[in-house]
């Protein structure tokens, strides 16, 4: 059984063997491949960080003291 971190890594993963194989076939140069990987992998870390806080944070702080945060 796949955890949520396991498809999203697996997900990311397929997403990086995609544009290899782009910049393989000539259709990103090397510029735009490093930019590319560059802004999934930070959206990757970013969005794994904020899923582990989050755990973190219901786990360890009563949910009463979210409530009507964020209800503008």
């Amino acid at each position: 059984m796949f955890t949520d971190t396991t498809k999203r890594t697996e997900g990311f993963t397929n997403f990086i063997k995609y544009l290899v194989r782009l910049r393989r076939d000539g259709t990103l140069d090397d510029h735009d491949f490093s930019e590319l990987v560059r802004t999934a992998s930070a959206t990757f870390i970013e969005s794994e960080l904020n899923k582990k806080i989050e755990h973190v944070l219901e786990r360890h702080i009563p949910n009463h003291l979210f409530s009507g945060l964020g209800d503008d």
